[in-house]
């Protein structure tokens, strides 16, 4: 298929994956999520592999759980290009919520990396801020070894600061506060004991 060009000449993600949207349908040979994602029905954890995955499918696809039944990749709902199918690009994204704290959530591009680094490929990077600026999102890393990073592009913001306000100070500065507290507190009693006793 022809790719879609901008005036500048790079690639026109957006229409491009408007036109592909119209003629995929299914996840190919891609099996990502059966390995990426835990599923509690199965007793299956994150980032080990399913044990009805064939390796180009499940084997129990027409009574799949219902956590594989729902989950739908932003890859298989028309966000992307063959290449970026997930197996090929290195990692799933989906979309979700984060919560921020109380009141507060941000619509988030979670992003599960398939191979270790794949994310801060400059490739893979350009077409998760393409995806997250679409959302209006933030994105939200997640990694095998259970580390976890958050980023905020231009757009998102707004959210880092909701972020900041839930984490206050650093806590450092907390604990000098506290001490500073204690001190005050202390002082006052010193001068009540005092005035008492004269």
């Amino acid at each position: 298929m022809a790719m879609l060009k901008t005036k500048d000449g790079g690639i026109n993600w957006k229409d491009n994956c408007t036109i592909w949207r119209q003629v995929m349908d299914k996840c190919g040979g891609c099996t990502a999520c059966c390995t990426i994602l835990g599923v509690k029905s199965l007793n299956k954890l994150d980032f080990s592999p399913c044990a009805h995955c064939t390796g180009e499918g499940c084997g129990i696809y027409s009574t799949r759980p219902k956590e594989c039944h729902t989950y739908q990749c932003l890859w298989l709902i028309g966000n992307g290009m063959p290449e970026h199918r997930p197996d090929r690009l290195g990692v799933i994204l989906e979309a979700n919520t984060l919560d921020l704290g109380p009141g507060a959530m941000a619509p988030a591009i979670v992003v599960r990396e398939i191979v270790p680094g794949a994310s801060e490929e400059d490739y893979t990077r350009a077409f998760i801020g393409t995806v997250a600026q679409k959302f209006d999102a933030l994105i939200y890393v997640i990694r095998e070894d259970n580390t976890r990073s958050a980023f905020f592009p231009p757009w998102a913001a707004k959210y880092a600061s909701a972020v900041k306000s839930r984490l206050g100070e650093p806590s450092g500065r907390r604990k000098i506060k506290n001490r500073r507290d204690r001190r005050t507190k202390l002082k006052k009693k010193v001068s009540k004991s005092r005035k008492r006793n004269r």
